[in-house]
């Protein structure tokens, strides 16, 4: 018992240091991995050649006027259509295609729209998986009318707070509003030009971007989570030096033991391979308990070995640089001096 109260009175600061930072990086990871899962399946129906148009000016588009471009070719069209500014108030966003897609958003529940639905105008939804309660005899109240709901999302997806519905069903005009579109086949510049000279008619000018997150999810996200990455960075600068200090304190306060030790025989090379497997040790402890706590407090198992692998790799990474200066102080001992120091 003696032994184990040292070993928490010699190790406290580390454990406390780096469970602090473990905790950090996790959510920056989790932030990270959640947004790109969230692009990846809000653009699953898209190839790499769609293109978002906004529209931008002061008089309003007629949403009608833009479909009619589209009666005669093979489409996929997303628009947002009202964005969610609390939990209450979920995003909606509208969906329209003329052909049978050979792709799935990804689901739990139910289906996606067919492509009768899409041209008759119903009103049918799909839902994100939290809000999936909202539903009463199969329907969801989209801005004050019922739209039958067909499908959930998975809620691995991450998609959040979001009713995807018939964008033809509902009257709505496309002012300071985007829309993705893809095509299945055939050159989608053509088009494009079709929807600027019909924008032009109402005044309204259109911007042309690559859709967010289509190409490469993971480096919008990283770019997403810009700022706490470089936090995530100033904060290990800080832990190393902090873990430098404190084992540069645990060297000089230990002399008498290393001392002790080396006359009965141990060798510096058993010393630090004993310092160190102690270190790692708390270091790997420091790791499960911040993933446990995670859970605990989120109720959010971290089951992405992404995730885990990399925090593991962060820690491995983070305190080997931090070990280097006292391992060198440590190899740099003079056992004799030390040994004249406590006779």
């Amino acid at each position: 018992m003696r032994k184990i109260n040292r070993y928490i009175k010699k190790y406290s600061v580390l454990f406390i240091t780096f469970f602090i930072i473990n905790i950090f990086f996790i959510w920056i990871l989790s932030n990270i991995l959640s947004l790109e899962k969230n692009l990846k399946a809000k653009n699953s129906l898209l190839s790499e050649n769609a293109k978002t148009i906004y529209f931008q000016g002061f008089d309003s588009l007629d949403k009608n006027n833009i479909l009619k471009l589209f009666n005669d070719k093979k489409i996929i069209l997303e628009s947002i259509l009202s964005y969610s500014d609390s939990k209450e108030t979920p995003e909606i966003k509208g969906v329209y295609y003329n052909y049978d897609i050979d792709k799935n958003y990804p689901l739990k529940e139910g289906r996606m729209f067919s492509v009768n639905e899409i041209l008759n105008k119903e009103k049918v939804a799909i839902v994100s998986n939290d809000i999936k309660n909202n539903i009463t005899d199969g329907k969801i109240n989209v801005q004050g009318e019922k739209y039958k709901v067909l499908g959930v999302f998975d809620k691995d997806d991450k998609i959040k707070n979001t009713i995807y519905i018939n964008l033809d069903s509902k009257e709505v005009d496309l002012i300071s509003r985007a829309i993705t579109l893809d095509f299945k086949d055939g050159d989608i510049s053509k088009l494009i030009e079709d929807i600027k000279n019909e924008a032009n008619k109402s005044n309204v000018e259109v911007l042309i971007s690559d859709p967010y997150g289509l190409n490469d999810p993971l480096e919008e996200a990283l770019g997403e989570n810009k700022i706490h990455i470089i936090l995530g960075v100033l904060s290990s600068i800080c832990l190393i030096s902090t873990v430098i200090n404190i084992s540069t304190y645990w060297i000089d306060k230990e002399k008498a033991i290393i001392g002790i030790k080396s006359l009965v025989g141990g060798t510096k090379l058993d010393l630090i391979v004993r310092f160190y497997i102690e270190y790692i040790l708390v270091i790997l402890i420091t790791i499960v308990i911040s993933l446990i706590t995670w859970t605990f407090v989120f109720r959010e198992p971290i089951k992405d070995i992404w995730i885990i692998g990399t925090l593991i790799i962060l820690n491995i990474l983070v305190s080997t640089i931090a070990f280097i200066t006292p391992l060198f102080k440590l190899c740099r001992l003079n056992i004799n001096s030390i040994i004249k120091e406590n006779i």
